[in-house]
């Protein structure tokens, strides 16, 4: 008992030798330039601490005062108790920051499943860490894991706040989605609230050119200013072109955005988005494009803004007079004003189009809603045939593709 004590005796102290000796050692030396020169430099520091230095209490190095307690010279890697300090270089540690740096870059590469993987360590170094948790999101996000994606953002939200980096990686989540109208006033506002962060600033050059605005050049200019190699890499690598997303599966993500945001009644989300696809409507097929202009009539509809639906139905007539939905649009539009005789012409020209393929169960059922206005009782022969074709397109799953 009374060699334990001994050996226990003085082990704060010990603490005390060591803070000490650290300030002696590293006071004025410049910081290593790598991780080679900062092993060498430690090793060098353990062997002065240990052997050279004496213990300003006792007058002895760590090294005598071990051999004066155990009787033996201290071994190089020593367990019992005393003022030895051992050093160990682990070659397989990296910093959260080096974790998050590849995690990123995993994303990038499209691996996400490991992205996750070395989120989760630093996450279980700092639970709730910031850039983990953003990080974490946007693998999920690129994994088309929405939900799960919406949850990390929302929990980082309510953690830090609406900061720059919390609304940047929310755009992402919402222009992966494709609803690129949302994703881009995310992008201003992570913008205004950090004017100078890289990240903010090619992102904006990035997604005005997508926008066709000539003020992309401004933001691309200021980030070359930064960091001209970063941009002249970021251009050659990540550069978002109109062409490549209208023309692939991007078009069918922001197609359903704006089906998602016509059912929510957001019609400016969906009208910008519309507008973005219009906009290069040189890639697009006709049929799409026609598809597109005939989801502005109906946003249209929905603002109850009937003289702007009147002049976009117009347009979609002069760009097909044989195009279906234009004179059922007509004839809806028609009936809204009372203008009864009419509105059945138009609905009628909609389903002569229309006999060479299914017609839209809706057709029948506008023919049917403007003859019972009319008192005539034949709208319960289209009423019912409209009901009966939407019955069995909703069984066959196949209702967007007809009419």
């Amino acid at each position: 008992m009374k060699k334990k004590s001994i050996k226990n005796q003085g082990f704060s102290q010990g603490m005390k030798e060591f803070d000490m000796a650290w300030k002696e050692y590293f006071d004025k030396k410049p910081r290593p330039k790598n991780e080679k020169e900062e092993k060498k430099e430690m090793e060098e520091f353990m062997d002065w601490y240990n052997n050279v230095r004496k213990q300003t209490d006792t007058g002895k190095t760590p090294s005598e005062m071990h051999k004066e307690i155990y009787g033996k010279n201290p071994p190089k890697i020593h367990k019992e108790i005393s003022r030895m300090m051992n050093f160990c270089w682990d070659e397989d540690y990296w910093e959260p920051d080096q974790i998050l740096s590849e995690a990123h870059q995993c994303i990038i590469d499209g691996e996400n499943e490991k992205a996750l993987s070395l989120v989760e360590k630093v996450l279980e170094l700092i639970p709730d860490d910031e850039e983990s948790l953003l990080l974490k999101a946007n693998a999920l996000t690129s994994m088309k894991k929405y939900d799960e994606a919406k949850k990390f953002i929302d929990k980082t939200e309510k953690i830090y706040g609406k900061d720059a980096y919390v609304l940047f990686y929310r755009a992402n989540f919402f222009f992966h989605q494709g609803n690129f109208a949302k994703a881009f006033q995310l992008m201003k506002e992570a913008l205004e609230k950090d004017p100078f962060c890289y990240d903010f600033i090619i992102g904006m050059a990035n997604y005005l050119y997508l926008k066709n605005e000539a003020e992309y050049k401004v933001y691309f200019e200021n980030a070359r200013k930064i960091d001209k190699k970063r941009t002249d890499n970021f251009k050659k690598k990540f550069w978002i072109e109109p062409r490549e997303l209208i023309e692939g599966q991007y078009l069918l993500a922001v197609l359903d955005s704006i089906d998602k945001s016509m059912i929510k009644k957001e019609t400016k989300d969906a009208l910008e988005n519309i507008n973005f696809l219009l906009t290069y409507q040189q890639y697009l097929p006709s049929d799409i494009i026609e598809m597109i202009m005939g989801l502005e009539v109906e946003c249209y509809f929905i603002d109850l803004q009937l003289d702007i639906a009147a002049q976009k139905i117009v347009a979609l007539m002069e760009r097909n007079n044989k195009n279906p939905h234009a004179y059922f649009y007509k004839a809806q539009l028609l009936l809204y004003n009372s203008k009864l005789p009419e509105a059945l012409d138009s609905i009628n020209k909609c389903l002569k189009v229309t006999e060479d393929k299914i017609p839209h169960p809706d057709f029948y059922s506008l023919k049917g809603e403007i003859l019972k206005r009319m008192d005539d009782d034949e709208y319960i022969y289209y009423e019912n045939k409209g009901n009966e074709l939407r019955k069995g397109f909703e069984k066959m799953n196949f209702g967007d593709f007809i009419g």
